[in-house]
């Protein structure tokens, strides 16, 4: 667990911060200040520009979230997400990180628990400006395993925002990572997250001219 305030991590603690009181929540805040140097925002808007008004990145997730639990009698969930995806197009960085997790879980007969967590918002850098990403399009599977195991895996399959007022986001998954493990008979876990994604940057003005 994180303090949004003080920004510190408590593993194993819940509720609030030790240190000022802070309600604790699931996932790391963002950073507040870009890890690279940043570049002027018409040096960005003239790339795209010069690409006919759109250009794509490939994202790659470098830092992945999970967590598991467990409920009667004996469903267990599993929770994965991208924590951390980063990119690169002509010496411009992208950094972006997980701001807020979606999360659901469902169970079938007679042992079977389902846990699903994607990537509900997330939020980061563009050559130093801030780009802020919403899910439009959640996946959602799942498996199961003898003799009552059941996998749950999700993901945020298109996610949609801004970088600016001149700039529109959409980023949409291309690959898809995935993992599951177990405990003692019937507690199965399935994690799902964005393992590689397209982050496609247009102007404003010609998506309202289309």
């Amino acid at each position: 667990m994180y303090c949004p305030k003080c920004k510190c991590e408590f593993v194993g603690w819940t509720g609030k911060c030790p240190t000022d009181g802070t309600l604790l929540v699931e996932v790391s805040p963002p950073p507040d200040k870009p890890a690279h140097a940043a570049v002027p925002y018409e040096t960005l808007v003239d790339l795209i520009r010069e690409k006919n008004g759109s250009c794509e990145i490939e994202l790659r997730t470098t830092e992945v979230g999970r967590e598991r639990k467990m409920s009667f009698p004996y469903r267990g969930h599993g929770f994965a997400w991208a924590k951390k995806m980063v990119g690169e197009i002509n010496g411009i960085a992208v950094d972006l990180h997980i701001d807020e997790i979606g999360k659901n879980k469902d169970w079938g007969f007679p042992y079977q628990g389902y846990g699903f967590a994607w990537e509900k918002q997330m939020r980061g850098w563009v050559g130093g400006h801030e780009i802020n990403l919403s899910a439009t399009e959640v996946a959602h599977e799942k498996k199961h395993l003898f003799p009552d195991r059941g996998h749950g895996y999700s993901w945020a399959g298109e996610l949609a925002g801004d970088c600016g007022k001149l700039i529109r986001a959409n980023m949409k998954t291309i690959e898809v990572g995935r993992d599951r493990n177990w405990f003692f008979f019937y507690f199965g876990f399935g994690y799902a997250w964005i393992g590689r994604a397209t982050l496609v940057l247009s102007l404003a003005d010609r998506q309202a001219g289309e």
